[in-house]
């Protein structure tokens, strides 16, 4: 296992699985294959290896996977056991916590830069201006 692994989750995408046979199937619909669900062939890259994985069990319609390429076997084991740690939930989640939290901090850090980020300023000022948006914190004292 390397000392740094890089792993990409793709979270919204339209990719569905279903189940071949009824038999086989989620017991909440027919439509959806049961959690702990995880497809590293067929479908996935040729050149790369990544896999789709389901976690989660079907709320109400039907379950969106995610893509996550992947570089060994341990690093498919541990992102599904990952996505029954997430706090906020009593079951598995449908992505791993550490993409929530980095999803949601990213989020919360666009809300603090919103002003430096969408605002047109002028060509010859523009540095200083972020520099100085930047600088002064978060809060106004």
């Amino acid at each position: 296992m390397p000392k740094i692994a890089i792993i990409i989750v793709g979270k919204h995408h339209h990719t569905r699985f279903h189940p071949a046979t009824k038999g086989k199937a989620d017991t909440v619909s027919d439509w959806n294959p049961p959690n702990s669900t995880v497809v590293d062939r067929g479908i996935t890259m040729e050149r790369r290896w990544d896999f789709e994985t389901q976690a989660h069990a079907a709320l109400e319609g039907t379950v969106s996977d995610r893509s996550i390429p992947a570089f060994y076997d341990q690093v498919e084991r541990l992102t599904h056991w990952l996505c029954r740690l997430y706090c906020r939930a009593t079951k598995a989640a449908s992505i791993c916590p550490p993409a929530y939290h980095a999803d949601r901090i990213c989020a919360r850090g666009r809300c603090f830069l919103n002003e430096c980020l969408d605002r047109e300023w002028p060509k010859d000022q523009k540095f200083q201006i972020k520099m100085a948006l930047w600088t002064q914190g978060v809060h106004e004292e």
